[in-house]
């Protein structure tokens, strides 16, 4: 079982008048805690919750409203033109996807239970994005019938099955611009057209198929280095912008897509100043060209913190840890956690996930003894 507890002093609430109150909280049975910041605080509040050995299925997720307003000032600072289309699928915590919605954010779902969850929460269809650029045919039914209307596309395929279902969806072609040199995670390895060849065709059948298009994606990859990479992107996409509408298309929409780090807030400051640079040589204000993005562990990361148990432990060659042959007549402890990359720690399969854990409580006495 996982808890959910909330930093969420008032003072924080007031300083953004669209939230008031830390009130509405309480809507979705959660505990609010008093202000922590340091480990000694957190193993106070974890403990007063019976969290130790003895207790090895409980699990204590602490989220910190703070720091989520902390990034979203962060972003407004740095990035004023771009629109924060929060990726769901980083974090769907309902509370979060709450305040985010009261901020002011937009949300980009992949799927019917993610766009679902945003609606419960007070999104319109207009600030929902369904990115996923492949999507079954009673996957664009249900996006109709939700009157979600942005949708993503890199394919022929979709052209035809939204021709078919939704006809009057508003298009968006996702373009492949990742490099895998400067992105830990490439995000095209699998979506998105090529822009010099597959695109300007795309966007022909489209207007063949009488079908509206509005703009160009592209996504740089998870926690992407370099911020030139964004700036090429924008490149590329204004001379599909400048294709598409010669053909007709009435453009109005660069997505700019996600892999913003969570952690590094000079290294963010970099890559917006990289952005800036590129939006004001190619769709500078006076362009009327809505620009957006999809920032989630940006939001996410810094804001949530997960206490676990330690439940086992087994002594091993102490190069096995190392990877150091010279370390092997040495010996070291490997431990055991009651979570994994099954539950919590999914991210460290599928994405660029590498939490750091910090020792929250020592004991002197062997807790798994008779």
């Amino acid at each position: 079982m996982k808890i959910i507890k909330y930093n969420a002093p008032e003072e924080l609430f007031s300083s953004f008048r669209c939230l008031e109150s830390a009130s509405f909280l309480q809507n979705f049975d959660v505990e609010i805690v008093e202000n922590y910041s340091t480990h000694k605080e957190l193993a106070t509040l974890a403990k007063a919750d019976g969290l130790d050995a003895q207790d090895n299925g409980r699990l204590i997720c602490f989220f910190d409203i703070g720091q989520l307003f902390h990034q979203h000032k962060l972003w407004l600072k740095c990035l004023p033109r771009v629109k924060p289309f929060y990726s769901v699928r980083c974090n769907g915590n309902e509370a979060l996807l709450q305040i985010l919605n009261r901020l002011g954010l937009s949300f980009e779902c992949k799927s019917k239970a993610e766009i679902e969850s945003v609606m419960k929460v007070g999104a319109s269809p207009e600030e929902i994005l369904y990115a996923n650029p492949c999507k079954t045919a009673k996957q664009i039914q249900q996006a109709m019938m939700c009157s979600v209307r942005k949708i993503v596309f890199d394919n022929e395929d979709e052209l035809y099955k939204v021709k078919r279902l939704f006809p009057t969806a508003e298009l968006i072609l996702r373009i492949n611009v990742s490099d895998p040199t400067t992105a830990v995670l490439p995000r095209n390895l699998n979506f998105g057209c090529d822009p010099e060849i597959e695109g300007p065709s795309l966007l022909i059948l489209a207007l063949l198929l009488d079908l509206k298009v509005i703009g160009i994606s592209f996504h740089v990859g998870s926690n992407c280095d370099d911020g030139t990479l964004y700036a090429k992107a924008i490149a590329q996409s204004r001379r599909l912008f400048d294709y598409a509408a010669g053909l007709g298309h009435k453009m109005r929409l660069l997505d700019i897509g996600g892999g913003f780090p969570g952690q590094n807030a000079a290294k963010f400051q970099t890559i917006a100043e990289a952005v800036n640079r590129g939006l004001e040589e190619h769709f500078p204000i006076d362009s009327g060209v809505d620009v957006l993005a999809e920032p989630g562990r940006f939001y996410a990361e810094k804001a949530f913190t997960l206490c676990c148990t330690v439940i086992a432990r087994r002594t091993v060659p102490a190069n096995q840890i190392t990877k150091n042959e010279a370390d092997r007549n040495l010996f070291g402890f490997t431990y055991c956690i009651n979570d994994g990359v099954y539950g919590s720690f999914n991210c460290i399969l599928c994405d660029t996930g590498k939490p750091v854990p910090s020792v929250l409580k020592v004991c002197m006495r062997n807790l798994f003894a008779l």
